[in-house]
């Protein structure tokens, strides 16, 4: 197991495979309708409530907390290299599949747990679809965030537009571990389990976690600063 103990603030201006910086000379630059900016649902704001993203203490900080470490229980058989299509009932928030920045979830049975790689989806009414290709085959099994709710905070945070420039001006705080418990990764407040990679897709913003050991337990790297390499 390996892991990333965050002692700085990670700030990232102007990253994305092309970037653009708003000026009212340029007339090619159309802004984001409300529907494609950051999440409107309600996200962690520090304290016990939540509320619109970016309402912490002081304004403009959204805070990396459980209530967005999402999993489902499903029954949709998967296919091994087989395209597949699962829905989510809810939908939870921050999940994408438009950006194309690179958003990962965890599927766990019990034999061959494994992350995977959202290369699609589409929203319904009260649900949502997300599309990917397993290593395995799966029968029964759940469904969730691959990295203990971050990369979800960083989506509805920051947004997740195909435009990658506009996923901007975030400031996404990962709350501290608190002190050791003295044997294996646990501490005593929060405890991050990222089998994937979070991708922190977002230019002109902040992934800042001060007193935080995040426990990488992928193959791949377990934090990748700008949009996915294609």
């Amino acid at each position: 197991m390996r892991g990333i103990v965050f002692v700085v603030l990670l700030v990232s201006f102007g990253l994305g495979e092309e970037v653009r910086f708003v000026n009212a000379e340029r007339a090619d630059m159309p802004a984001p309708s409300q529907s494609e900016g950051a999440s409107a649902f309600p996200c962690p704001n520090g304290s016990s409530t939540s509320g619109p993203c970016g309402t912490g203490a002081p304004l403009g900080i959204t805070y990396a907390m459980t209530t967005l470490n999402w999993t489902q229980t499903t029954s949709s058989a998967l296919t091994r290299g087989s395209s597949a299509t699962v829905v989510l009932t809810p939908c939870p928030r921050g999940v994408d599949y438009t950006s194309g920045a690179g958003y990962q979830v965890y599927i766990t049975d019990g034999t061959s747990s494994e992350a995977v790689a959202v290369t699609g989806g589409s929203t319904a009414s009260g649900n949502c679809s997300i599309t990917f290709t397993p290593f395995f085959s799966h029968t029964s099994y759940t469904i969730g965030s691959a990295s203990s709710g971050i990369q979800e905070t960083i989506n509805a945070a920051c947004g997740t537009i195909s435009t990658p420039y506009w996923n901007s001006q975030c400031n996404v705080t990962i709350p501290a571990n608190g002190p050791y418990l003295g044997s294996g990764s646990l501490w005593t407040l929060n405890n991050y389990n990222v089998y994937g990679t979070i991708f922190f897709h977002s230019n002109q913003s902040v992934l800042n976690g001060p007193g935080v050991s995040v426990n990488c337990l992928g193959r791949g790297p377990c934090l990748q600063v700008g949009d996915q390499i294609k």
